[in-house]
């Protein structure tokens, strides 16, 4: 490794704060409750870490009270 670099846990992924530069909308599904909601990721980012990988569920199912079973989408929003 070089020297004055640190090793990074989320090198070359994809962040949330990509996502909310890019005005990206997160989709997270509960998959034991069927819960879907969907985020900007712009508000993301004032919650979470803006460094966290965007595929990442940013909260537990607040019906299911577990981040087992989240999937997360990206989508980038589309006008018109």
């Amino acid at each position: 490794m070089p020297e004055g670099k640190r090793a990074s846990r989320y090198r070359d992924v994809f962040t949330l704060g990509d996502a909310a530069n890019a005005g990206m909308l997160v989709v997270v599904k509960c998959t034991t409750c069927r819960r879907c909601i969907h985020f900007l990721a712009t508000d993301l980012v004032e919650v979470v870490s803006p460094a966290k990988p965007a595929t990442d569920p940013p909260c537990q199912c607040s019906r299911c009270k577990t981040a087992e079973y989240m999937g997360v989408e990206v989508r980038q929003l589309q006008t018109g």
